[in-house]
């Protein structure tokens, strides 16, 4: 299973490689997100074009998941 800690019996995020949890719930995720919209901005206002981090095109890549599993209704039981 991916993202499974074989040996421990826990789980270790992709997104920061810490043990416990997975990226779906990496609160890693929204600060390093976050930080990229403000580096973003400050380089549009300057007139740049600025070149994301694998790092921040990962978080970038989740948040879009997140958001679209956010707008999607859960099925009844």
């Amino acid at each position: 299973m991916k993202g499974y800690e074989w040996g421990t019996g826990t789980v270790r995020c992709g997104f920061c490689k810490i043990l416990g949890h997975n990226i779906t719930s990496c609160s890693h995720v929204t600060t390093i997100y976050r930080v990229y919209l403000n580096k973003v901005q400050h380089y549009n206002i300057r007139g740049e074009l600025y070149s994301p981090t694998s790092l921040e095109k990962k978080a970038v890549k989740e948040m879009q998941r997140r958001e679209a599993r956010s707008q999607t209704q859960k099925k009844p039981r």
